[in-house]
């Protein structure tokens, strides 16, 4: 059973990207024709009536330098009942996962302020070996 969730750097459908973002996965998919590029022009499409469903604590992450617009991801955080939004300052979009001391900090106080019942105790130690 999910009793957690943390959602970092997504967004509810492609004009959630910077269109700055968009125009240069165009160009990238135009000359590589990537899946993955595609898929990041194409999908998703989650609305908020699905976001409204999830209703388990959720801490909603993005950098402030994000490639997703931030206003998209204040979107997905107003739309799930009691969640937390951390914009987190000088973080582009994977920047606060590869440098996992920051992302550790803030995932730990999330879990250590929410408790939902089950998995109380969650080891994060592989998130901090190098």
């Amino acid at each position: 059973m999910l009793c957690r969730l943390i959602i970092g750097g997504a967004n509810t459908d492609p004009d959630g990207l910077k269109d700055y973002v968009r125009i240069l996965m165009k160009i990238a998919f135009f000359f590589t024709r990537s899946n993955k590029i595609k898929l990041m022009l194409t999908q998703p499409h989650i609305t908020v009536e699905e976001l409204n469903k999830i209703v388990v604590p959720t801490l909603v992450l993005a950098g402030r330098n994000d490639v997703i617009k931030e206003e998209n991801t204040k979107l997905i955080a107003s739309s799930i009942n009691g969640s937390v939004l951390k914009i987190l300052r000088g973080e582009s979009h994977s920047s606060y996962v590869l440098d996992n001391k920051k992302l550790i900090r803030v995932i730990r106080e999330f879990i250590d302020g929410v408790a939902c019942g089950c998995h109380d105790k969650v080891d994060l130690t592989l998130l901090t070996q190098d």
